[in-house]
This record gives C-alpha cells, structure tokens and sequence, in this order.
C-alpha cells in the first residue's frame, strides 16, 4: 500500500502539461500485482494534445462510469489510434465548441490508454451535467452496434476501472452506465447495442430505474435510515394520495407558531385539476428550491377564482402542449397569497429543464411576470414561509440552496424567473452562486 500511496502522492505533483499529469508515469510506481500497473497509457503529449481551453477540477471519487464507443471504425496501432485521438478532440473543440476532448479516457483497439481530459477533469461527454461532474467518462475507439471489442479490450476496460478505484478516482460501490442511460439532450445507441447489452450483465451495472443519484451521499434517507417522522409522512402521503394524485398539505398537524400554519394552501380538487397520467415519488428531503414565474398576466392574479384559473391553464400548457404527465411544479404561489398544490412536496416534478433538478429539488412558480418589477412583499413572505414550512416537514434540508430557473436549465436560455426577481434572490441567505457549488457536496 506504500507504493500505491506514492502513486497517488506522484499524481497530484505530476499535474502538469495542459491542466492533467502523466498519469502513465504515476501509474509506474504502483504494485506490479496493481491492475494500474498492467496498462499502456498514452500521454496527451504522446498523442499531441491540443491543450485545453480550460479544466474544471473535479471532486473525486465519482461514483459512476459513463461507457461510450466512439462510433467508428477501430484503431489497432499506437499512430492510427493518436490520429483518432486528435480527430474526437478537433470535434469536440471545434465543432460542439468544448474546452477539450469530452472523454476522460479512451481505450484503443491496440489495448492502450489514451489520456483525455484525464481521472480529476470535469467531463463533456454525457449530455449531463451532473453526469458530467459525477462520472468517469471512458470511451472506447470503435463502433459496437453489431460486435463486441475484442476480449483484450474489454479486459482493458476492466483493469482501468480497478485502477480508478485503487488510486481513490472511482469508489468502490461505483455504478457502470451506458451512455444512452445518462444522456438528457435527445435518444442515443451508444454505446452499440451489442456493447450495451454485453455490459448490463456485469456486476457494477445497475438499471437505472433501481438507482438513485443521492444513494451514496452520507445525508441520504432510505427506507431504512428514514427517521421515524418521515416514514409517517411518507405514509401519509400515500394513505392521501387521492384526489388527483397529491394529499392535502394544509391539513397537516403543525405547531400553533409554525410557518406552514400561517399559510392557506389551495388543493388540487379547489383548483379543479385533472388527474395526472402518473408520478414518479421524489425521495426526500432535497438539497435545491428552483424558483420561476409563470411569465403571465400582467397584473397577477388576485382571486382564487383567478388564480385557479390560471393553474388549469397552465397544467393544460404542460400536459397537452409539452406533453408532461402533470402540471410541471410542485406549488405555485398566486398574488392572492394562496399557495396551490401542484405535484406538491415528494412528488418529482418536470419545472427545471433538467432531470437531476426535477429529481432534487422544489419547483416554486410565482404567477406573474418579473422581469421589471418584484412580486410584492405580501407574496414574497409567503415565498419564504413556504420554504421553512418545507424544512420543518422534512421535505427540504435545512441547507437547502435556493436557484432561479435560468442557473439550471439544461435545454437552452431562459430569462426565468425574470431579471428583477432574479437579482432579488441573488442576495438572500439560500442562494448560492451556481458556479460555487456541487451537488454533490451536500
């Protein structure tokens, strides 16, 4: 374990030429028994890297491996798989516009390690940003629709992910994904699927729908963590779960002085909705509030009558038009001070045009629009009344950090929440610079 330690030591003084170490160099000082010891790997110099624009650092061990194939023809030596090597990075530079080649490794038909951006870069390579900060991106040189890469290359493959685990890259319980399992930006066959069938029998894979990607953080609540409280909630809200799919939370039993008693809720059935085509339950408490306006109705809606009817517009927008399985937020606060259910507080919502925050956060809209003026101060109360009702049930952490739409949103600009509102929650205590943060640090 001494030399292993040296390894590592030998990585962090090694990070050098364009923002990443020669990791083959540090992997010579491992154990001879060591899976790192049994790979070739190819330095960006060796295979003449253009240097990258910039690195993100990333917070390492990851807990997932992204699989790609590179959907072309294969490589079988040291010069013709450097040459590919170089066409995926002018690609992904000067084509898509990334800082760098999207890969972290890249595996050649000569049974070499090609470094990419490298074990402790931020990827580009999954269409995911949470992926892309969570995952060891490897790819390996060749398509694989109809075939398998050799049994050689395969074997690479696993050696490689033992070294990652050795050396402190990956963790031990990581969890092996297709790239067609991750992407968000549109349908993908990769990795081949005669490659991906061939890895969803090997022991690290996990279907997606059995995982969670809070299911390695040390806050997370399982069935079997859960504290007591929240598997009674967790009850309730099933034994509830009725009229149109969400329980009525106004009704739970809080203190006189709690803030969800000084809030009127509006239910579903008050609002008149339809019945959701399905949900999907939202493991909570979640670490993120996203906060949008509707973008509508100048003035706001000042009536429940109003209100209301602004609700069935807009669950009609989301359901018919977007094709959504319910109105896409969890609440929506009206100008007349009403907080209206809408998938309510642990049901996974379709707000936040990314399916991590959809999965880990609370969807609050404020109807109106507010991109010149702010919502008056009686419905901004009501805001922040809303979310300690949330920590105070269990259904927020108390760390809770607060994002407009625009700081999430994955599938183009928005100018949502609007540029005045926007500016406003910027200085409140919850909000926290996207560019501060990582998910999974909380």
């Amino acid at each position: 374990m001494g030399l292993i330690s040296l390894a590592v030591v030998g990585v962090l003084v090694c990070h050098a030429a364009f923002g990443k170490m020669s990791d083959d160099e540090a992997m010579k000082n491992a154990a001879a028994d060591s899976p790192c010891g049994n790979l070739t790997f190819v330095t960006r110099a060796q295979w003449k890297a253009k240097p990258p624009k910039s690195r993100v650092e990333m917070t390492v061990p990851v807990d997932y491996t992204v699989l790609h194939h590179t959907d072309t023809p294969q490589c079988h030596s040291l010069k013709e798989c450097s040459e590919d090597m170089r066409k995926f990075q002018k690609l992904h530079m000067q084509v898509r516009g990334w800082d760098d080649i999207g890969y972290n490794l890249v595996i050649g038909g000569d049974e070499r390690v090609y470094m990419g951006r490298g074990w402790d870069t931020v990827g580009a390579h999954s269409g995911s940003v949470y992926f892309n900060h969570h995952s060891q991106g490897i790819a390996i040189i060749g398509n694989y629709t109809s075939v398998l890469p050799s049994p050689g290359v395969l074997k690479v493959f696993h050696q490689l992910t033992e070294c990652g685990v050795q050396l402190g890259y990956l963790t031990d319980r990581y969890v092996l994904r297709g790239h067609r399992d991750v992407r968000q930006l549109g349908p993908t066959s990769c990795p081949g699927d005669t490659l991906y069938a061939e890895i969803r029998r090997w022991p690290h894979y996990l279907e997606p729908k059995e995982d969670n990607f809070n299911k390695h953080s040390s806050i997370v609540c399982t069935g079997r963590a859960m504290p007591a409280l929240m598997l009674l909630l967790s009850v309730v809200s099933i034994i509830f779960y009725a009229a149109f799919g969400k329980m009525s939370e106004n009704g739970m039993n809080a203190a006189e002085d709690s803030p969800c008693r000084n809030l009127t809720f509006v239910t579903r059935a008050q609002w008149k909705a339809m019945p959701p085509k399905r949900r999907t339950e939202m493991s909570v408490p979640v670490d993120y509030t996203v906060l949008h306006h509707t973008g509508t109705r100048t003035p706001p809606c000042h009536s429940l009558e109003q209100c209301s009817e602004d609700m069935r517009r807009f669950q009609k927008l989301h359901m018919e038009v977007r094709g959504w399985d319910d109105i896409g937020y969890n609440f929506v606060i009206g100008s007349d001070k009403r907080v209206y259910i809408g998938r309510g507080w642990d049901t996974v919502g379709a707000h936040a045009g990314s399916v991590y925050y959809n999965h880990h956060s609370q969807g609050i809209a404020i109807i109106g629009n507010y991109s010149s003026v702010l919502p008056d101060q009686g419905t901004l109360r009501v805001f922040h009344q809303l979310m300690e009702c949330g920590v105070q049930s269990g259904y927020l952490t108390d760390r809770y950090v607060l994002r407009g739409h625009r700081d999430v949103r994955q599938l183009g600009p928005t100018s949502c929440p609007g540029d005045t509102l926007y500016a406003e929650i910027r200085r409140w205590p919850h909000y926290l610079e996207p560019k501060e943060d990582n998910p999974s640090k909380l």
